[in-house]
């Protein structure tokens, strides 16, 4: 990928509508919108109640 230097570390990786996300902190997070652009992930999320 072409753009944002950190950008190569997710090479491959591919987020969709639903998929779950946890931060360092052990939260999760529902993934609404996911987009690949030049200068990295754009994600729209929120946290999931448990």
């Amino acid at each position: 990928m072409v753009g944002h230097p950190d950008a190569e570390a997710w090479d491959g990786v591919t987020l969709r509508t639903s998929d779950i996300i946890t931060d360092e902190l052990g939260r999760r997070y529902v993934v609404s919108s996911a987009e690949l652009t030049d200068m990295g992930w754009r994600i729209t999320a929120m946290q999931a109640q448990v």
